[in-house]
């Protein structure tokens, strides 16, 4: 990766790739960051088995290079007996969230992969198309229900992060 950008002068270069260092604290106002891109890049490449560098003069920019193990498998992997691949062709997906330019996303993505979405943006709606106006059984064998629809909390279940 290169840029045009401030650059870094010799002495600070080490600096860049260590957790919330910068190599003047005053780009963080100037420019934003926080930081830490260069030192997960970091932290990545090493996990590969390699080696981060850059090259950068001030004022003419910067340039980041790594290198990485990669290897081949010993066998190539071959499907055994076990469950079958789901097929997504088809597959009835129900889209459920408050949000329309989130249903109209979603509904993209799920057609791009050949499935057959309905979106909803309430639960009235949701139970109307999961349960059918007639059918006793479920019509749709996948959901996809934001988590925060208003007026449906569940104290503590919403405010989990994945991180």
């Amino acid at each position: 990766m290169s840029d045009t950008g401030i650059g870094i002068p010799p002495d600070k270069q080490e600096k860049v790739f260590r957790a919330f260092e910068q190599e003047d604290t005053s780009t963080t106002r100037k420019y934003g960051g926080t930081g830490l891109g260069l030192s997960i890049a970091a932290r990545l490449v090493a996990l590969m088995g390699g080696t981060i560098t850059v090259r950068s003069e001030p004022h003419r920019g910067s340039t980041f290079a790594f290198t990485a193990m990669f290897g081949r498998p010993a066998a190539p992997h071959r499907e055994g007996p076990g469950l079958p691949p789901v097929l997504l062709r088809d597959l009835r997906v129900l889209v459920v969230d408050d949000n329309a330019t989130n249903r109209h996303i979603l509904e993209e993505w799920l057609r791009d992969w050949q499935m057959s979405p309905t979106a909803v943006g309430d639960g009235v709606a949701a139970m109307d198309a999961l349960w059918g106006r007639r059918q006793r059984r479920p019509t749709v064998p996948l959901v996809l229900l934001d988590a925060r629809m208003p007026g449906h909390r569940r104290p503590g279940l919403a405010d989990r992060r994945i991180v």
